[in-house]
């Protein structure tokens, strides 16, 4: 029999090595988005120079930002924690006012949800990408906003806890 417990704490335990996986798969998206871009904006110029109504812009432009977004994740990460919620620390616990292994595993599944928020960020980043191809589906805009609001939010969990706390009480 798997004790739940366990299994949240194993996991807990190996989430470094998950962030730097997921770190390092960032890096290299924001590398592929750049040298994507940089074949983009050739097609653009070749497409310029033959016909000029059928050159888009819009498509390098948007895989360029999202390279260097990709690339500079952590400050855009801290720079939009300190836009929404005026801190850029990330709360590792949170105190609830339960017994000390509840209060354990309620903070390491808290630890889970930050990983799983941290990948919908840079997720709602890819899929931004989406809305410069030709036929994109409708609705792919909102949908990248509300992965990388969400992943935000879910970064900042235990922020999020302390505030519906003050809301409520």
């Amino acid at each position: 029999m798997i004790d739940f417990s366990k299994f949240i704490q194993n996991l807990h335990d190996v989430l470094p090595s998950i962030y730097k996986l997921a770190t390092g798969f960032t890096f290299f998206a924001g590398i592929g988005f750049a040298f994507r871009s940089v074949m983009l904006f050739a097609e653009y110029g070749k497409a310029r120079t033959l016909m000029a109504h059928n050159a888009d812009i819009k498509r390098p432009l948007i895989c360029m930002m999202l390279a260097i977004v990709l690339l500079y994740w952590q400050g855009v990460l801290h720079d939009i924690m300190m836009t929404v919620l005026s801190s850029d620390q990330w709360v590792t616990s949170y105190n609830f006012g339960i017994s000390d292994n509840y209060q354990k595993l309620i903070n390491y599944a808290g630890n889970i949800f930050q990983l799983i928020g941290y990948i919908g960020f840079v997720r709602g980043w890819i899929l931004l990408a989406r809305i410069g191809q030709q036929g994109a589906q409708p609705g792919a805009f909102a949908k990248a906003i509300s992965h990388i609001v969400g992943g935000l939010f879910a970064v900042n969990i235990f922020t999020m806890f302390k505030v519906l706390n003050s809301l409520v009480s």
